[in-house]
């Protein structure tokens, strides 16, 4: 069974990596974004299930 597709909106890269590294594990698919704008363009490009989003960004 594989999961669905993640996506990970924060600007602290150790922690973007700690997540993709697990949620990978546990058969997820991830795709990072470092701020907004790239956040809204994987939005409408990638159109992912789950979006996980830093609330001081």
């Amino acid at each position: 069974m594989s999961g669905g597709r993640v996506l990970i909106v924060e600007d602290d890269e150790d922690l973007v990596h700690m997540l993709e590294y697990n949620l990978t594990r546990k058969g997820y698919s991830t795709m990072a974004a470092l701020d907004g704008l790239d956040a809204c363009y994987l939005i409408e490009e990638e159109n992912p299930d789950l979006t996980l989003t830093s609330m001081s960004l």
